[in-house]
């Protein structure tokens, strides 16, 4: 038995499936500069941290 042609247009609009365990992520422009300065902010609360003790022993 053959498909009729609007069974098939409607097989040929769906996304193809993800394949299982693949995650797929897409951000957008603003979600990537909140990121990136997280991830500044975050560097800089670890310098901060390491910095402090080395400046107060060798503070003269």
């Amino acid at each position: 038995m053959a498909e009729t042609p609007p069974a098939a247009l409607e097989r040929q609009k769906q996304p193809p499936a993800q394949p299982p365990g693949k995650m797929v992520y897409s951000f957008g422009i603003v979600q990537n500069i909140a990121v990136f300065l997280l991830s500044l902010v975050v560097a800089g609360v670890i310098l901060t941290v390491l910095w402090v003790p080395w400046a107060m022993r060798h503070a003269n």
